[in-house]
């Protein structure tokens, strides 16, 4: 039976996504408690795949525009989903500074080509029901990342799951491989790249209102995000008394809100503006942080952890849907790597807060002031959502 591009698109984002969060609810206690690193160390080796990706990101988003992406999405699912097995092997933190590096580069490439493969599959309306259907597939996999994380991290340990990480969702690299080698042809540029156009190009991407308002959102959210992902898990082990398990089960509640979130995410939409989207996203993962900074009981704490996967779940296709609406096809891979570019900045800068300040004031002090950046981004949003014209978005 042939596979639809939609459906092989959707699928090897499904086991992507069940990568990352395979390895997301157990990255921190796998390094902190088996590893032996610090406090400090945890944010570093959480960071740095991240400061990776928010380098190469944007310079291999220009070189990809105007070629073929087959082969990149073949070597970017190859990395994704065969690194939690490196890190099952390494036995020195130095080791997963260098592997993170190398996943870094995975994510700079993955997104950014999926994202952009299923948005030029269809036109019009089948280029939202594409967009939805892909963000509702990809999110039922950050469901089953956690809960698979935490029942055989239970079983067998987090350096086991690492390694069933990788059997598991190795065959995303066989479904991108069954992709048709052509179909990013329309967004092929027929002239020859040069420095000069490739900068205006950059520029003009830059001032569209589909990726600075989203840019705005996404890097306020995934500051927070990866605040909590570093140092949730380990506050919640040590400070609740929970095991390696039920640390790592917090995901699931916050993956089913995720997945819950885009199963409406066709209703919002038409209810909706994309700017209110993002500014209702943000007070919420707001709220939760200062709400979990406070929380002296465990049942709260991952209350407010789940819902968070509110924001989760609507920033990725409400970005996406941004820039279809906004952007040229053409250049949609650099518009949406600058969208990418800045999850991984937040996320790249949300730990190494963390780093520099919980080993003087905490960790739930560090939750509560990482709440700061997406409340006040929250009304910029709004304020400036005023005063330009989002009628087409």
């Amino acid at each position: 039976m042939k596979l639809s591009p939609v459906t092989l698109l959707s699928v090897s984002a499904f086991l992507v996504s069940a990568s990352v969060y395979i390895v997301n609810p157990i990255i921190a206690i796998y390094v902190r408690q088996y590893l032996g690193a610090t406090f400090s160390e945890v944010g570093v080796v959480v960071s740095t795949a991240f400061i990776a990706s928010f380098i190469l990101k944007i310079p291999l988003g220009i070189a990809l525009t105007g070629r073929n992406l087959y082969g990149s999405t073949i070597v970017s699912v190859l990395i994704m989903t065969t690194m939690p097995a490196a890190y099952a092997l390494s036995n020195n933190v130095s080791t997963i500074l260098v592997l993170r590096v190398i996943h870094g580069i995975g994510f700079a490439l993955v997104w950014s080509l999926l994202w952009t493969e299923i948005s030029v599959v269809g036109t019009g309306a089948k280029t939202t029901s594409h967009v939805a259907r892909f963000a509702l597939i990809s999110s039922l996999g950050i469901v089953t990342g956690p809960l698979v994380s935490a029942a055989v991290t239970g079983i067998l340990g987090p350096r086991a799951t690492l390694l069933v990480d990788t059997a598991l969702t190795a065959p995303a690299i066989l479904l991108v491989a069954m992709l048709p080698r052509n179909l990013t042809q329309t967004v092929r540029e027929e002239d020859t790249e040069t420095a000069n156009r490739l900068r205006k190009m950059f520029s003009t991407v830059l001032s569209q209102p589909g990726v600075y308002l989203p840019v705005l959102g996404t890097v306020s959210y995934s500051f927070v995000f990866g605040v909590a992902l570093a140092y949730a898990p380990i506050y919640a082990y040590q400070h609740f008394g929970l095991s390696e398990s039920e640390a790592a089960s917090l995901f699931v509640g916050f993956t089913v809100m995720a997945v819950a979130t885009r199963v409406i995410f066709n209703k919002v939409v038409a209810k909706l503006s994309l700017p209110s989207i993002i500014s209702i996203s943000l007070l919420n993962v707001g709220a939760m942080m200062i709400f979990m900074a406070l929380s002296e009981n465990v049942l709260i704490f991952a209350f407010c952890f789940g819902l968070m996967g509110f924001t989760q779940g609507m920033i990725l296709p409400t970005n996406a849907l941004f820039v279809a609406r906004s952007v040229d096809s053409s250049k949609r891979v650099l518009a949406n790597t600058v969208t990418q570019a800045a999850w991984d900045l937040g996320i790249l800068l949300g730990p190494l807060f963390g780093s520099a300040l919980v080993p003087q004031i905490g960790i739930p002090l560090v939750i509560a002031f990482s709440a700061v950046i997406p409340l006040v981004n929250s009304i910029i949003v709004k304020i400036a959502s005023k005063r330009a014209n989002y009628a087409a978005v």
